[in-house]
C-alpha cells in the first residue's frame, strides 16, 4: 500500500512539474505577471508532495549534489542582502524566484537519475513545436502582425514594429536572442543523442537540424558565439582517448557553426555588431561605477533596473544589466559575485575531476554534451539577461540538475566539500557551537540589535554560520532540558525587535 501511495505521488510530482516547464515555455511570465504566481506556486506545492513522499516512504535517501552547501550560503546572503535593500519587495520578490528555483533544481535531480532520457526527450518534442511555431512567425506571422499593428496601434508599437521588420523569429519568447538563448542549451544535447541513440537517428538527425535552422533564423550573434566558445573550452578541459572520434565530430559541428555564423554576420552587417559592442561597453562603465556604490551588500536582489535607471535618461533605459556578473555586483554586491564565481568553479572541478569515473563512453558523450550546454548558456549571459527569464532559468536548472544526477561523485569526494570535515568537527562540539551562536544571536538582537548596523551585520554573519554548520551536521531537533528556557529567550527577543534596549543611553 505506502509503495503504491509513493509512487502515484511520484507520478503527480513529476506531471505538475512536465506541466509547469511546458506552461512556462508556451505562456512565459511576462505575457501575464500572474503565470509567474501560478508557476512558482506549482513547483512549491511539487516541493510540498516529495516531502510528503519522503516522510511516507523512509527508504527514499535524500541525493546530494557537490554545491549544496554553497547554494545554500548564497541563498543565506539574498536574505541578508534583501534586508538592506533599497526596495524590499523587489527583493522578496527576488529571493522567493531564487528559492523555487532551488527547490525545482533538487526536485530534478531526485529524479533525474533514473528519468532523465524523458525528460530530454520531453524537452526535444517542446523544442520542436517551438521551432516550427517560429518558422511560422517567419514566413507568416510577421506580416500578420505588422498589418494588425497598423490598424492597432498600442503601446510601443514602433518599438515592435521595428523587431518585426528585422526578421528574427523569437516563438513564444520575449526577444530573439532569448529563444536563441534557450537553443543553445538544446542543441548540443541533441547532437549526443545523435551519437549515442543510434536507433533514433532517423529522427533525432532531422531534429538537430531543425534546431540550428531556428537558431539559424534568430540570427542571434551572442549565442552563436556562446556556442561556439562553449565547445572550444569544453574540448580543451576535457581530455579523454574514449571520446576522440566524438570530439571529431564536434569539429565538423564547429566548423558548420561558424560557416552560419559568418553568413549571419554579413546578413546583419559588421558595423550593427560593433556598435552594439560599443553601447554595451558604455554600459559596463557605468555599472561598474555603480557597483562601486554597493560593494558591500549590494543594492538587494531585483533592484538592477531602480539603481542603473535612476541615473540615467530614458534613452539609456535598462531593465537588465545584459551582463550576469554586473547585474549580481550591483544586487548582491562583491561578497554576493565571488559566492556566484566559487559556486561555478566548485561544480566544474567536480564535474572535471570525476568524469574519468564514467564507465561508458555513452556516458561521457552525455557529460560533455551538457557541459556545453551549460557552459554556452552561461557565456550568453555575460551579453544578454537570459538567466532573468524565469522559463530559461527553469532550463538552465533543469539541466545542472541532471548533470550532477550523473557524474559520479564518490562518497570520499562529497565529504571533502561538506562544511563539518573542513571544520573537523565531532557532533559534540558542533551542538556546542550551534548552541553557542544561538545564544549570541539572541543576546545581540537584545542590545539595540536593529538600530545598529555593525550588530546587525553581526547577527546575520552568525546566522548564515550556524545554519550552515546545522545543515550539513544531518542532526534531528531532540527534546532537551534546555528548551523552555530557550524557548523564552527566544520569545523575548522576539519582543526585542520592537523594544529593544538602548546601551548608548547608559554610556552617555
Amino acid at each position: 500500500m505506502k509503495e503504491k501511495f509513493s509512487k502515484w505521488l511520484d507520478l503527480a510530482i513529476l506531471t505538475i512539474l512536465f506541466l509547469t516547464v511546458i506552461s512556462a515555455l508556451f505562456y512565459p511570465p511576462y505575457r501575464n505577471i500572474y503565470s509567474g504566481i501560478v508557476y512558482n506556486f506549482l513547483i512549491s506545492f511539487s516541493t510540498f508532495l516529495f516531502i510528503i513522499r519522503y516522510k511516507f516512504s523512509k527508504e527514499i535517501s535524500y541525493n546530494e549534489t557537490p554545491i549544496d552547501n554553497l547554494l545554500f550560503l548564497l541563498f543565506c546572503w539574498y536574505i541578508f542582502s534583501t534586508i538592506f535593500s533599497i526596495n524590499i519587495f523587489n527583493s522578496l520578490n527576488a529571493s522567493l524566484s531564487f528559492a523555487v528555483l532551488l527547490a525545482f533544481y533538487y526536485l530534478i535531480h531526485n529524479y533525474a537519475k533514473t528519468f532523465y532520457k524523458n525528460i530530454l526527450w520531453f524537452l526535444f518534442i517542446i523544442t520542436a513545436v517551438l521551432s516550427f511555431y517560429g518558422f511560422y512567425q517567419y514566413f507568416y506571422g510577421f506580416d500578420q502582425t505588422l498589418n494588425y499593428l497598423k490598424n492597432n496601434p498600442v503601446e510601443n508599437t514602433m518599438d515592435i514594429i521595428n523587431r518585426l521588420k528585422s526578421h528574427r523569429i523569437f516563438s513564444t519568447f520575449i526577444y530573439p536572442n532569448s529563444f536563441a538563448g534557450f537553443l543553445i542549451m538544446i542543441i548540443p544535447i541533441t547532437f549526443s543523442f545523435v551519437k549515442n541513440e543510434k536507433k533514433y537517428r532517423l529522427f533525432l538527425v532531422p531534429l538537430l537540424v531543425l534546431f540550428i535552422l531556428a537558431l539559424l533564423l534568430t540570427k542571434s550573434i551572442g549565442a552563436f558565439i556562446s556556442l561556439i566558445l562553449s565547445i572550444v573550452l569544453v574540448s580543451f578541459l576535457i581530455s579523454d582517448k574514449t571520446v576522440k572520434k566524438f570530439k571529431i565530430f564536434l569539429l565538423y559541428f564547429l566548423i558548420i557553426l561558424v560557416i552560419i555564423f559568418a553568413f549571419i554576420i554579413k546578413e546583419r552587417g559588421a558595423q550593427d555588431f560593433l556598435s552594439n559592442l560599443s553601447s554595451k561597453y558604455l554600459s559596463l562603465i557605468k555599472m561598474a561605477n555603480i557597483a562601486s556604490n554597493y560593494f558591500l551588500s549590494g543594492a538587494g536582489p531585483g533592484n538592477f533596473e531602480q539603481v542603473y535607471n535612476s541615473l540615467n535618461n530614458k534613452t539609456d533605459y535598462l531593465k537588465y544589466a545584459h551582463n550576469i556578473i554586473m547585474q549580481t555586483t550591483i544586487e548582491l554586491g562583491l561578497p554576493g559575485i565571488i559566492l556566484l564565481l566559487i559556486i561555478l568553479y566548485s561544480q566544474y572541478k567536480v564535474i572535471l575531476q570525476n568524469f574519468f569515473y564514467l564507465k561508458t563512453p555513452q556516458s561521457k558523450i552525455f557529460i560533455i554534451s551538457l557541459l556545453i550546454s551549460i557552459t554556452s548558456f552561461l557565456i550568453h549571459n555575460l551579453v544578454d539577461f537570459d538567466i532573468y527569464n524565469f522559463e530559461l532559468a527553469m532550463i538552465f536548472v533543469l539541466l545542472v540538475a541532471i548533470l550532477n544526477s550523473q557524474i559520479i561523485i564518490g562518497t570520499l569526494e562529497i565529504k571533502k566539500i561538506k562544511l563539518i570535515y573542513y571544520l573537523g568537527l565531532n557532533p559534540g562540539k558542533r551542538r556546542s557551537i550551534i548552541f553557542t551562536i544561538i545564544i549570541l544571536i539572541l543576546g545581540l538582537s537584545a542590545i539595540n540589535g536593529a538600530q545598529n548596523i555593525y550588530i546587525s551585520t553581526l547577527i546575520n554573519i552568525l546566522v548564515a554560520i550556524g545554519f550552515s554548520i546545522w545543515s550539513v551536521s544531518k542532526e534531528e531537533i531532540r527534546q532537551t532540558d534546555f528548551d523552555i528556557p530557550i524557548l523564552i529567550f527566544i520569545i523575548l527577543s522576539l519582543i526585542s525587535f520592537f523594544y529593544t534596549l538602548n546601551l548608548y543611553k547608559f554610556t552617555g
